[in-house]
This record gives C-alpha cells, sequence and structure tokens, in this order.
C-alpha cells in the first residue's frame, strides 16, 4: 500500500524533521496519503515534541502537494537537491489546529531517526 514516516533532514546547518509518505498508484484518492501523512505530523508534535516539520515535494507532484495542504502546510521555498526543484512545505506547532481531524487511530506511527 505504501509507507509515512519521519527522519531527520539537514538544511543550511539545521537538523529538521521531515514528514514523508508514498503510496502505490492504486491507492492515490482514498486519503490515505492525508491521514498517513497527518498521524506522522501529529506524532511529531504530540510525541517527539517538534516545534515545526516540513515536507519536500516536487512541484509537479499535484497528489503530495494536495496532501500537505490538506494538512495545514505552506510553501516556504523552493530550491533544487540532486538536481531535481524542490518545493519546501513547513507547518509549525501552534498552526497545528491545521491538521486534519479526520487521522484515524487505525494509524500506527512509529519513528526512526537516524
Amino acid at each position: 500500500m505504501g509507507l509515512a514516516g519521519i527522519q531527520e533532514f539537514e538544511i543550511e546547518g539545521s537538523t529538521e524533521l521531515e514528514i514523508t509518505f508514498r503510496l502505490l498508484p492504486q491507492f492515490w484518492g482514498f486519503a490515505y496519503g492525508s491521514e498517513a501523512a497527518g498521524a506522522a505530523y501529529r506524532y511529531a508534535f504530540e510525541h517527539i515534541g517538534a516545534d515545526s516539520v516540513f515536507s519536500v515535494i516536487e512541484p509537479k507532484n499535484a497528489h503530495a502537494i494536495s496532501v500537505a495542504e490538506a494538512n495545514g502546510l505552506e510553501r516556504i521555498s523552493v530550491s533544487e537537491i540532486h538536481g531535481k526543484d524542490v518545493a519546501f512545505y513547513t507547518l509549525k506547532r501552534n498552526q497545528q489546529s491545521k491538521l486534519l481531524d479526520t487521522v484515524r487511530d487505525t494509524f500506527v506511527v512509529e519513528h526512526v531517526l537516524v
């Protein structure tokens, strides 16, 4: 089906928490991505104590942008990583009320920080 997770990401000398998710195409359009990513965002705030989280999304990935925006993330910049254009979306702790209220308790989120 897919995955969602939290990983450390180095940005300009600072270590931040990135929320990532991937779904197989046959599972797009059912809100699984929004729910899984939303559960990971909540976990980062409520269990890890993050002040902010972000996602790195290719600007042409409309599905991922939709998931980020549905969870209240805002695009803050566009950059290039490994030769690809990417957009950075962020959500701060004081904005977490924007997270989808539809996140079901069926998602189990574990974190592994490398």
